[in-house]
């Protein structure tokens, strides 16, 4: 894994978090895609599919997704995936009253 591959997947991680959890002018938007997604598919008793949202609110699904797409490698979808995963308990750890 090089430099330039490690930046890459750590910056998946980053966006991911941002999109997810912190830029609260997506929440509408991504409440609405939700409630369509979820109301088209359980109308056609596919739950399973329905269940597929979940990438829009959480961080690991979505960096790994992310990651999967751009990078076309398991191993480093798993990576970003746990870089996001470690990136996102420490700021939970961080904000978090004492």
């Amino acid at each position: 894994m090089t430099v330039q591959i490690l930046q890459t997947l750590i910056s998946i991680s980053l966006v991911s978090i941002f999109l997810t959890g912190y830029y609260t002018p997506l929440n509408p938007v991504r409440e609405w895609i939700t409630e369509k997604w979820i109301s088209f598919f359980v109308r056609r008793k596919l739950y399973r599919t329905a269940e597929t949202i979940v990438v829009l609110s959480c961080g690991k699904c979505m960096s790994f997704i992310i990651a999967l797409i751009y990078t076309q490698n398991f191993i480093y979808s798993i990576i970003t995936s746990i870089l996001t995963l470690i990136i996102n308990y420490i700021i939970t750890y961080v904000t978090k009253d004492k």
